[in-house]
């Protein structure tokens, strides 16, 4: 019998050839694998499947509807279309060819609208999402889900907006904010530093809201064929610092030396190196010189480096190492102490059981700079608070992360000066700004 991996391995090639009925059929064979239901979600987007002809006459009100309301907004924005997009007769004519195609084809609604919904988008202000692949991951799911929700909130509330998500990492979206790039809230796995404050506010960048989103734990991982299941806090530090340079000192079966990969400018691996080894990696931009470092440059990148590489040590979010298949690596479970150790992949884990070191706050801040507009300020702040919200955490939470309702004794979850710590009675987490 297939694996789930072969299973999607052969949908993703059937996609690729655009044999989408054949890829629904193998995708809906592996129902609970949450990369089958991303590619499910996106292949109803590209390939509507058919609809019954009561559902084709709605969709045909809904969009008559659409049209009308699309010819009002152009009317009263003529000036604003002209300035940004040049609309001219052409736009008239393109509507009137629409509305002629959703009329003389019920059969095609579902593409039809979704372009005019496109063509209506242009004008929503854009809300850049940056930072932390953690959080942002396109192949884990999750903020494709709050985008779609957001959006879809939104809209309904009269309120159009146009999210993206840009998973640079939690550095180096610090990065892209101060040096002017599109960024109105930043999605990080680690705290914000002084240092990523004074950037920020040197490139004339204002830190709005600040707030954690929820909590994550960091997985250890190596080869299939390394013996070591479970390993000290302390000889992990010394592998990270080059201290600890072969396995055989965990395992005499097992005669490797340590090759530790790394992501740069990555929030998981500077918690990894502040956090387990007492090391200031500067943003995960500097490494301990007598470790063996193996750089990578993505979570996918890493985990097939660390599969085909004898003594490897990678680390990542536990939520994301769930999407992969575990028969391809191992697990190093972490004991810190007297401690049990605890295998996330297997056990039903509590956050006050987890070894400290290796729990994590996640964070989003609402940033402001010279080009953002009071609509695109305003819109990021919704999304935080959306987000934070209920319908929010239980994305989160579908996704193996934990909620920050419940928030687990002893993590310290710092914020920039002038933001209020947890459990202040009547904490904001926003500023109120001119």
């Amino acid at each position: 019998m297939a694996t789930e991996r072969e299973l999607l391995q052969r949908a993703k090639e059937m996609i690729r050839e655009k044999q989408y009925d054949r890829a629904r059929v193998l995708l809906n064979r592996i129902p609970n694998n949450k990369a089958a239901i991303v590619y499910l979600r996106e292949l109803d987007k590209i390939d509507p499947q058919p609809t019954t002809f009561e559902e084709a006459k709605e969709d045909l009100q809904h969009a008559r509807e659409e049209i009308r309301e699309a010819e009002h907004d152009l009317q009263q924005q003529q000036n604003t279309f002209e300035r940004a997009v040049r609309v001219n007769s052409a736009v008239l004519i393109f509507f009137g060819t629409l509305l002629g195609s959703l009329i003389g084809a019920a059969a095609d609604f579902g593409g039809a609208v979704d372009t005019f919904d496109r063509f209506r988008s242009i004008t929503y202000p854009e809300l850049c999402v940056v930072g932390s692949s953690t959080i942002l991951e396109r192949g884990q799911g999750m903020a494709a889900e709050w985008k779609d929700e957001f959006q879809a909130q939104e809209k309904r509330q009269g309120e159009g907006v146009r999210v993206t998500n840009n998973p640079v990492g939690s550095t180096a979206g610090v990065a892209l904010a101060a040096d002017g790039g599109c960024a109105h809230v930043l999605a990080m796995s680690e705290p914000m530093t002084e240092a990523q404050e004074e950037r920020l506010a040197a490139g004339g960048v204002d830190l709005v809201c600040a707030a954690e989103i929820g909590y994550d734990i960091v997985v250890f991982v190596t080869d299939i064929n390394n013996p070591v299941t479970v390993a000290p806090l302390n000889d992990l530090s010394g592998m990270l610092l080059g201290r600890v340079q072969n396995w055989n000192r965990l395992s005499t079966a097992y005669d490797a030396q340590v090759t530790v990969l790394a992501r740069q400018e990555s929030g998981t691996t500077e918690v990894v190196l502040k956090n387990v080894a007492n090391f200031d990696s500067q943003g995960a931009r500097e490494f301990p010189p007598l470790a063996n470092y193996r750089f990578c440059d993505s979570n996918e990148d890493c985990l097939d480096l660390a599969l085909s590489t004898p003594g490897s040590l990678y680390w990542v979010s536990a939520a994301w190492i769930r999407t992969q298949p575990s028969e391809y690596f191992q697990v190093v479970s972490i004991v810190d102490g007297d401690d049990i150790s605890v295998n996330p992949l297997e056990d039903a884990v509590d956050l006050d059981d987890y070894p400290r070191p290796l729990q994590r706050p996640l964070y989003m801040y609402v940033v402001q700079t010279r080009n953002t507009s009071d609509a695109q300020l305003e819109r990021a702040r919704d999304y935080l608070r959306y987000v934070r919200g209920v319908s929010g955490q239980q994305v989160l939470e579908r996704y193996a992360f934990y909620n920050h309702f419940d928030q687990p004794t002893d993590v310290n979850v710092p914020f920039p000066g002038g933001f209020q710590p947890l459990g202040t009675p009547g904490r904001q987490i926003c500023r109120q700004v001119s």
